[in-house]
């Protein structure tokens, strides 16, 4: 019997050599015979914790259980995307735009 085997997305890291992947397949609508989205998640195996969210991995069916929900293991890491939250840089940046006192209407409070 051949192993399962999927290509998905890290949407979550928040467990301990645990990476939670959401995997799309597309399928035929039997009534409207359009193709539509379908996405299921699965827990997979991440040794060392080394996947982060946003990385496109793929996944394989293991050969035992880790656990009650975890069948899967990370094979391979295709895509390694940049950290997701570096919209956290831009907005300390802008805050520290703000604070600064070379807008006119700040210094105009400043004066009075």
């Amino acid at each position: 019997k051949q192993m399962a085997q999927f290509i998905g997305t890290v949407v979550g890291t928040k467990m301990q050599n645990t990476a939670k992947v959401s995997v799309i397949r597309m399928s035929l609508h039997p009534q409207v015979l359009k193709y539509v989205r379908q996405r299921k998640t699965y827990f997979a195996h991440d040794v060392g914790n080394q996947c982060r969210e946003g990385d496109m991995v793929r996944i394989q069916e293991a050969a035992k259980s880790f656990s009650k929900r975890k069948h899967f293991v990370v094979a391979q890491i295709l895509d390694k995307s940049g950290h997701p939250r570096t919209h956290l840089h831009v907005t300390e940046t802008a805050r520290t735009v703000v604070n600064d006192n070379s807008h006119p209407k700040t210094q105009k409070d400043a004066q009075t």
